[in-house]
């Protein structure tokens, strides 16, 4: 028995798949078009004293400072007592590629945050295209956590000042503890009900061509 496949929806189904597939493959890339705009809930963060230590190939971004305030959703301007602010990125510009983690510590006990540690999380992407240096970060943990949305929600960080020039080409430095920053919650769109139903209806016509 001979089977014919209708190639416009077998091309079809193609695109949609590579679509998808693009869209979950973004962590942990450098990605130099990365804007995002601060949302509440934000945590401010100063006296940031950062570094780039590398070149074109590859280097450490690394940054620590104090936490200073916690701007909920609602919103209220919360303290943060011995407020640290700590940042590592590990970028192969060559690549394209990068890895990093965050922890922002301190205690809000107004809000009952009193583990002094508020959110952590691990690097989806970092770059910027002018001074502005952002990252996109996955949620590990922290009391504030619930707050950006949960385990595995993403948070974006925007920090100026650094001596990053839209790019990782060359070494940099921010004055001493004079780079500031902001963690806020970021909503990022996933695959939906409609893509799955598109799957589904997609995988359901080949099916029936291939039984004819």
């Amino acid at each position: 028995m001979s089977i014919h496949i209708n190639r416009s929806l077998l091309k079809a189904s193609v695109l949609l798949f590579t679509s998808l597939f693009i869209f979950n493959a973004q962590a942990g890339v450098v990605n130099s078009t990365l804007a995002l705009t601060t949302t509440n809930p934000d945590i401010s963060s100063g006296f940031i004293t950062s570094n780039y230590a590398g070149d074109s190939t590859s280097g450490v971004f690394s940054a620590d400072g104090f936490a200073l305030q916690l701007t909920t959703a609602i919103p209220t301007n919360e303290a943060i007592t011995g407020g640290s602010f700590d940042l590592t990125a590990n970028i192969q510009e060559s690549l394209g590629t990068a890895d990093g983690v965050l922890s922002i510590g301190g205690t809000i006990g107004n809000l009952g945050f009193n583990s002094n540690t508020l959110i952590t999380g691990t690097l989806l992407q970092v770059g910027g295209i002018n001074m502005a240096l952002n990252f996109l970060f996955n949620v590990t943990g922290g009391d504030a956590a619930a707050l950006y949305g949960g385990i595995g929600s993403t948070i974006g960080v925007i920090m100026n000042f650094t001596g990053y020039n839209g790019g990782f080409n060359a070494a940099f430095a921010s004055d001493p503890q004079n780079a500031s920053s902001d963690t806020f919650a970021v909503e990022v769109s996933t695959p939906n009900s409609l893509s799955i139903f598109l799957i589904g209806f997609i995988a359901l016509g080949l099916r029936k061509k291939i039984r004819r």
